[in-house]
C-alpha cells in the first residue's frame, strides 16, 4: 500500500532542495559543458576509437572534483551540496570512454562523493559509485556505437533513462539489504530521477549534440570524398589497430589485402576527361561497397578502402591463405568490378590489376611503410591478377636505400670502387686492373649488394649515366693517387652504351683527364651490353674523340653476342675480353675452338685478348698455349679496395717472360688499329 504521507514529504523535501540548490545546480551544469570543451581540445576521437579514454575520464573526474570542492568552499561552506555532477561525470565517462575512462572517473567521483557528500560513509559511497559505473558500462555494451553516434532525440531520452537506472541501482540495493529506509530510498530516487529528467537531460542533449558534431567532423577525415569509401587514414588506422581493441572486427590475426589499381588511369583521363575518370572511379567504389553488404562476402568479412586516386584496397579476413586461394579470391574480385560494362565504349579500355598479399596484424609501427611499399610495388609479369612475393616490402625499401646511396655518390663524388688486378699470364706480373662498382650492404658484416641490383635501380630511376660518370671521376682520382712506380698501369672502366650515346661524352672525359694530368692511355673504357650500342653519329663522334686523345676501348664479353664482329669491324677496339662462361668451360671442344677463333680475330684487328674468370692453373696454362697474354680472376686476386690493389701491384715483379708472337702488346694494338681505321697516331 502506498504511503501518500511519505510521498508528500519527499516532494516537499525535493522542492525545498531545488529551490535552495538551483543556482548551484545551474553552475555545475555550466561546469559540465566546460569539461566537454576541454575534452574536445585534448582528444576529438574519444567517442569513436577509445584511444583517449584515459584522457576523458581524468579530465571529467578531476574537473568535477574541483568544481564541487570550490562550490562547497565558496557557496555552501556549512551545509550539504548537490553531488549529481559526480554521477553525470561517471555516466558520461562510462558511455563514451569505456572501461579505462570509467576507472579514471570512478576514482575522482568516489573521492568527491566521500569528501563533499556528507551522507554516506566511504565504503557505502564507493559501493554506490561502483554499481553506477557497472550499470553504465552494461548499458554501453547493449547500445550499438551507431546509435550513440547518431544521437537522435530518442537516443538522448534513452541515455537519460539509462542514467537514471544506473544511479538507482545503488540505493535500491541498500534498500533491499535493509541498509536504507523506504522513505530515504524514495527521497533519493526522486531527487536522482528529477536530476536525470531535468538538468541532467539538458546536459545529455548538449553533450550528445557536441559529440555528434565532433564525430561528423572526424568521420570526414576518414572518408574519400570521391568514392565515399574509407581513405588511406582509415586503412592505416585499421592496420595498426590491435586485435584486442578492435573487438569482433578481426577474427584472425592474418588478413589478405588486395591492391586494385587502374594502371592506365592517366591515359584514360587524357583521352576522356576528368569527369569520365571520376565517374569510373565512383562506379568501381560503388561495386566494392555493394560487396561489403553481399551475404556471400560477409562470411569472410570484406572491407574496401580508397587510399589513393586510381587505387583501392580490399581487406579480407581469410586467415593465412595460400597463393592459389588468394589468386582465386583475386579473380572473383576482378570479375565483381563489372568491367564488361565498359567494353562497348570506343577508345582505351580500363586496365585493372589485382595484387594480393597476406599480412599479419597489427602493423603498429610499419603501417605507413607498408602502404608506401604497396603503392610502389611493380608487377614482374603482365597478369591482371597476381600474388606479391614474400618479402616485397623489404625489397622495395632496400631499393630506396640503394637509390639514396647512388644520389649521394653522384652529388659528392664518393662512389665506392674496387679493383681486380689484371696480370700477364706468362709471369703473373700486374699490368693493370678492372674497376668494379661495389656498394656495401646496410646489414654490415662486410656484405655487398649485388652490382646487377644496384645497376637495375640506377636504370629505373634514370641515374645510370650520372652514376657511370661518378665512377669515372673516382677511378681517375685513384689513378692520380698511384705511386710513381705504378704510373704505367692501365685501369679499365665499365660503361654502358647510354654514356657513349650522350653528346660530348668523349670531350668531357678527355677534359677531365687533361685537367687532372692523367695520361689518356692509362684509361680503358670497357663497353658492356654491346648489343644495345646504337649505330649513331653521336656514338661514332665520341669514339673518334676518345681514340684521338689516346683513350683505349675494350669490347666486353667478346664472342657471346651476335654484334661483336660487327662492332669490331666498325670501331677501333684495342682489347677484347673473353667472358667467364667461356673460360670456365674450356674443357668443351666447341668452347675451346671459339676461344681460338677469338684469338685469331683479335690478332686480325690488332686487338689484345684478355681472359676473365681464371680460377685454376690448368685454365691459365691452356690460355697461354693459345697465345692469350693477359687475364684476371680469383687465381690471381679478387676485386679489392684501392689501397689493397696498390699493395698487390707493389709486390716484387717476377722476371718478364716472352709473350707468344701472336699476341700484340698495347702499343702494337694501337698501331694496327690506326692503320686499319686510318686514324691519327696517339702513341
Amino acid at each position: 500500500m502506498i504511503d501518500f504521507d511519505v510521498m508528500r514529504l519527499a516532494f516537499e523535501s525535493a522542492q525545498t532542495y531545488y529551490m535552495t540548490m538551483l543556482p548551484l545546480a545551474l553552475l555545475q551544469t555550466a561546469t559540465m559543458l566546460g569539461m566537454v570543451n576541454v575534452v574536445s581540445i585534448l582528444g576529438k576521437d574519444v567517442m569513436l576509437y577509445d584511444r583517449n579514454s584515459w584522457t576523458l575520464g581524468l579530465v571529467l573526474g578531476f574537473s568535477s572534483f574541483l568544481s564541487i570542492g570550490l562550490s562547497r568552499a565558496w557557496l555552501h561552506p556549512d551545509g550539504l551540496i548537490t553531488i549529481y555532477l559526480s554521477y553525470d561525470v561517471l555516466f558520461i565517462s562510462t558511455i563514451f570512454g569505456g572501461w579505462k575512462s570509467t576507472f579514471a572517473a570512478l576514482i575522482f567521483t568516489c573521492l568527491s562523493r566521500t569528501m563533499y557528500g556528507g551522507i554516506l560513509p566511504m565504503e557505502v559511497s564507493f559501493f554506490d559509485m561502483a554499481l553506477t559505473a557497472l550499470a553504465g558500462y552494461a548499458l554501453r555494451q547493449l547500445l550499438s556505437r551507431g546509435t550513440l553516434q547518431l544521437a537522435r532525440p530518442s537516443d538522448i531520452l534513452l541515455l537519460a533513462l539509462g542514467r537514471f537506472g544506473a544511479v538507482s541501482v545503488g540505493p535500491t540495493m541498500f534498500a533491499v539489504l535493509g541498509e536504507m529506509s523506504i522513505a530515504t530510498w524514495f527521497d533519493v530516487i526522486f531527487r536522482r530521477g528529477f536530476d536525470s529528467l531535468t538538468i541532467s537531460l539538458a546536459v545529455m542533449v548538449l553533450v550528445t549534440k557536441f559529440f555528434r558534431r565532433e564525430m561528423d567532423r572526424s568521420r570526414q577525415l576518414y572518408i574519400d570524398p570521391l568514392c565515399h569509401l574509407p581513405n588511406r587514414r582509415a586503412l592505416l588506422r585499421d592496420l595498426a589497430k590491435p586485435e584486442e581493441e578492435a573487438g569482433s572486427v578481426w577474427r584472425k590475426p592474418h588478413v589478405t589485402l588486395f591492391l586494385i589499381r587502374v594502371e592506365n588511369l592517366r591515359s584514360l583521363t587524357l583521352e576522356r576527361g576528368y569527369m569520365w575518370a571520376d565517374s569510373f572511379l565512383q562506379e568501381v567504389g560503388k561495386h566494392l561497397k555493394q560487396l561489403q553488404h553481399n551475404k556471400e562476402w560477409e562470411k569472410i568479412w570484406l572491407r574496401a578502402y580508397s587510399p589513393a586516386e586510381g587505387a583501392f584496397v580490399v581487406m579480407l579476413d581469410s586467415g593465412m591463405s595460400d597463393e592459389e586461394h588468394s589468386l582465386i579470391m583475386g579473380r572473383r574480385l576482378y570479375n565483381a568490378l563489372h568491367l564488361e560494362d565498359f567494353e562497348g565504349q570506343t577508345g582505351l579500355f580500363p586496365r585493372i590489376t589485382v595484387g594480393c598479399v597476406s599480412v599479419k596484424l597489427p602493423y603498429k609501427r610499419h603501417a605507413e611503410r607498408f602502404l608506401r611499399a604497396l603503392s610502389l610495388y611493380e608487377r614482374q609479369y603482365g597478369a591482371s591478377v597476381y600474388c606479391m612475393e614474400e618479402g616485397f616490402m623489404q625489397t622495395i625499401f632496400e631499393e630506396r636505400q640503394i637509390r639514396i646511396r647512388l644520389e649521394q655518390w653522384i652529388a659528392q663524388g664518393t662512389a665506392e670502387v674496387h679493383f681486380q688486378p689484371k696480370v700477364r699470364l706468362t709471369n703473373n706480373a700486374c699490368v693493370g686492373a678492372e674497376s668494379l662498382m661495389r656498394m656495401r650492404s646496410a646489414k654490415g658484416g662486410g656484405l655487398y649488394i649485388n652490382p646487377h641490383r644496384v645497376l637495375s635501380v640506377a636504370v629505373k630511376y634514370h641515374l645510370l649515366e650520372e652514376l657511370e660518370w661518378a665512377i669515372i671521376r673516382r677511378v681517375v682520382a685513384c689513378l692520380g693517387e698511384m705511386p710513381q712506380v705504378l704510373q704505367h698501369l692501365q685501369v679499365s672502366i665499365n660503361i654502358t652504351p647510354a654514356s657513349l650515346a650522350r653528346a660530348k661524352f668523349g670531350e668531357r672525359l678527355c677534359a677531365l683527364l687533361e685537367g687532372t694530368g692523367i695520361g689518356a692511355h692509362r684509361v680503358i673504357l670497357e663497353i658492356i651490353e654491346t648489343s644495345q650500342l646504337p649505330d649513331s653519329d653521336v656514338v661514332t663522334s665520341n669514339i673518334q674523340v676518345l681514340h684521338r686523345h689516346g683513350v683505349c676501348l675494350s669490347l666486353d664479353d667478346y664472342g657471346t653476342g651476335y654484334a661483336s664482329i660487327s662492332l669490331l669491324s666498325r670501331y677501333p677496339f684495342t682489347e677484347l675480353k673473353i667472358d667467364y662462361s667461356m673460360t670456365s668451360n674450356m674443357g668443351d671442344a666447341r668452347v675451346l675452338s671459339a676461344i681460338q677463333l677469338s684469338a685469331e680475330t683479335a690478332k686480325r684487328y690488332g686487338a689484345e685478348l684478355v681472359a676473365e674468370g681464371i680460377e685454376t692453373e690448368d685454365q691459365k696454362l691452356a690460355l697461354c698455349d693459345m697465345g692469350i697474354g693477359k687475364g684476371q680472376g680469383y687465381l690471381f686476386a679478387k676485386a679489392v679496395p684501392f689501397a689493397d690493389f696498390v699493395d698487390f701491384a707493389l709486390q716484387p715483379q717476377p722476371e718478364a717472360g716472352t709473350l707468344p708472337a701472336m699476341v700484340p702488346d698495347s702499343s702494337t694494338a694501337l698501331q694496327v688499329a690506326e692503320a686499319t681505321y686510318n686514324l691519327p697516331s696517339v702513341c
